[in-house]
């Protein structure tokens, strides 16, 4: 199933395709205190720091950054590969901090937890296939295609999913435009 770009789209969490998951929270006086998650673009990872307040309290902040500023700040992004290795590496200066690049890596005390990568966690960008003006004649699957528009109702507009899985339920192929669709993925 995964192997089809079309339904992998669909079905990203599940074919391991999804974004990187971030813990987000601008200031917080422990990290387990955050709650609020997000999801990174392709070119970011997660990062959590440690700042001093105006009061000299340690104040914690963990959201998305990109790689480059990551390397700029911090020179590496921790994989976790290292079960020594520690998310919060001590600079010269107040900020204390680095990257990590699998999920909800960035909340944890950095003076006493070592972050370590779960099990292989691989995250392909799926190529986007146009698929023109061709359309199915029918939904794959009906009833999935009316659960999944039901959480998502952006779906219907993936040409992929609009025209080839669900062309019925998103009903974005007009009856002169359709056309059966050959097996694309033999």
């Amino acid at each position: 199933m995964c192997n089809d770009m079309c339904i992998a789209d669909v079905c990203r969490r599940t074919c391991n395709i999804c974004p990187l998951q971030c813990y987000s929270c601008p200031q917080t006086f422990y990290p387990e205190e955050c709650k609020l998650t997000k999801e990174c673009n392709g070119s970011e990872v997660c990062v959590a720091m440690q700042e001093l307040s105006l009061d000299f309290l340690p104040l914690y902040y963990s959201d998305c950054m990109t790689k480059k500023e990551c390397l700029e700040i911090f020179g590496g992004i921790n994989t976790g590969l290292n079960k020594r290795s520690t998310l919060i590496q001590k600079r010269d200066y107040a900020l204390n901090g680095s990257c990590c690049d699998h999920d909800f890596c960035n909340q944890h005390d950095p003076q006493k937890t070592p972050t370590e990568r779960p099990n292989v966690q691989i995250r392909p960008t799926p190529p986007t296939k146009d698929y023109g003006n061709a359309c199915g004649l029918e939904d794959k699957n009906a009833t999935a295609c009316a659960l999944i528009k039901a959480k998502d109702p952006y779906m219907c507009n993936k040409s992929c999913f609009s025209q080839f899985l669900c062309p019925q339920t998103c009903q974005k192929c007009s009856k002169s435009k359709k056309v059966v669709l050959v097996e694309l993925y033999i």
